[in-house]
């Protein structure tokens, strides 16, 4: 199964660790064993809650070494495609620190920034405008800032999410909300759905990592514990998917899931592909 294979894309959270917090022992020990038959491993996590230099440092903490390079996250994916379609756009952001720091380092403006004190006002100012509004994971979402981004956005603001994962794995078999509710509020609110969500089952991070490799999809495997984000995302870049136990989906969720979000291999975890 692994002879042609020449790079291996991982999801993070319930693939090599829990809550970005807790290790998974035989996620670390895939990449390790991965690396010494000479293959490439690169991590693709729809959170954005970090930048790609923090998921550096606490991969390292955990006994994986990596550079910067072979991690993408949605938000790094939102804004490398962003800066193409709005060069200089000012972006009013729902996220946190991670997401903010890429979009910045893409030069755009941020209008959180402009308006530090909005979250308290009664009423949205009316000088206040946006071309953007970026949707990310925010563990201090308020509604004042969900009536901002939605004010903004009936201004004319374009409404993008850098995923829509609805919650995420975390420690002691918990289960937390995830991006995908915050844009559903949104959503609902609006009765309008994001101009697109950068993150998986969307191909276009899959197929640019590939791109960067100059891999084909044939020599690529993507791994992943959620079957309706990161399994459906490979099958549509057309590359081997393998789902895990290990986070949010196990096999008994197949019965329901439809064909396209169908794992070309299921595993209990990761110590079963070696």
């Amino acid at each position: 199964m692994l002879e042609n294979k020449k790079l291996f894309i991982l999801d993070m959270d319930g693939v090599i660790f829990l809550g970005q917090k807790e290790p998974i022992p035989s996620g670390i020990r895939a990449v390790q064993k991965l690396r010494s038959m000479g293959k490439q491993v690169v991590f693709l996590t729809n959170n954005s809650s970090k930048s790609r230099d923090s998921y550096k440092q606490f991969l390292s903490h955990i006994g994986i070494t990596c550079e910067i390079e072979d991690i993408y996250t949605s938000g790094y994916l939102t804004a490398q495609i962003l800066s193409r379609l709005y060069p200089s756009a000012t972006i009013f952001v729902i996220g946190e620190e991670g997401l903010i720091s890429e979009l910045k380092l893409e030069g755009f403006k941020i209008l959180n920034e402009e308006f530090p004190n909005v979250e308290n006002e009664e009423l949205i100012p009316n000088n206040m405008e946006a071309d953007l509004v970026v949707v990310g994971w925010d563990r201090k979402v308020t509604y004042n800032k969900l009536r901002t981004a939605m004010t903004l956005i009936k201004k004319g603001a374009k409404f993008y999410a850098t995923n829509d994962d609805a919650s995420f794995p975390a420690p002691n078999n918990q289960l937390w909300p995830g991006t995908g509710a915050i844009v559903a509020f949104l959503s609902t609110a609006l009765n309008e759905k994001p101009e697109k969500i950068f993150g998986k089952p969307n191909p276009e991070g899959i197929l640019s990592v590939l791109k960067n490799y100059n891999i084909l999809p044939s020599e690529a495997v993507l791994i992943g514990d959620r079957l309706n984000t990161d399994i459906l995302g490979g099958n549509r870049a057309g590359i081997v998917t393998i789902a895990v136990e290990t986070g949010i989906n196990n096999r008994k969720d197949l019965v329901n899931t439809p064909h396209d979000q169908h794992p070309t291999y299921f595993f209990t975890n990761l110590d079963e592909l070696l």
